[in-house]
């Protein structure tokens, strides 16, 4: 009822009879979120084209969210009017409203949700007393990576402290490149213990 009273409108349908798209309000919509109909079938994509390109017919100017499922059908949705492609991630709905927030965040979100390109590890070195900001700037300077999170002496994971936060830490989370090669632990921990 919360959303409803903020005028959002869960339309389930085939978006594909002549009419529905009209029916469902889509040419006075201010979003329009197009959910692949099989998150398992590659034929899906098809499907999705074909209601982006009816949406386009509308002249809708809804800021458009569509779900691909082969990566390479993402210039595609765009060129049919899309202003942001997403994977099908049904583990993670936020992945949703992030795209329809803030563009662009979703690319970065679906990136760390798989190993390929840039990826996040776990770096085990052993930190006292040290300003979160010098933790991240040394490491970027270094090229080691862009630091996220620690972990903290209790185990507890903290992430994106304050930069003037003061940690001691028994790791780092820290995001990386596929191709990056790291310095050892060790080394690392010289480097921010200096």
């Amino acid at each position: 009822m919360n959303l409803r009273s903020q005028g959002v409108v869960h339309h389930t349908g085939d978006a594909l009879e002549d009419g529905m798209l009209e029916s469902a309000g889509a040419h006075t919509a201010k979003y329009i979120i197009v959910l692949c109909r099989d998150n398992q079938d590659g034929h899906s994509d098809s499907l999705t084209f074909d209601i982006l390109h009816r949406i386009k017919a509308l002249n809708s100017s809804a800021f458009i969210m569509a779900e691909a499922i082969n990566d390479k059908n993402r210039p595609r949705f765009k060129d049919a009017g899309a202003n942001a492609v997403i994977r099908p991630v049904r583990a993670y709905p936020e992945m949703l409203v992030r795209s329809l927030i803030a563009p662009g965040t979703e690319q970065v979100l679906e990136d760390l949700f798989r190993h390929q390109g840039d990826h996040t590890i776990r770096l085990n070195v052993g930190l006292h007393n040290i300003a979160w900001a010098e933790v991240v700037t040394t490491l970027i300077q270094k090229d080691i990576g862009t630091a996220l999170g620690y972990v903290h002496k209790n185990g507890s994971i903290v992430t994106h402290p304050q930069s003037t936060a003061m940690i001691d830490a028994e790791g780092l989370i820290v995001l990386i490149n596929d191709d990056q090669v790291l310095p050892s632990n060790e080394e690392i921990g010289r480097l921010l213990n200096a």
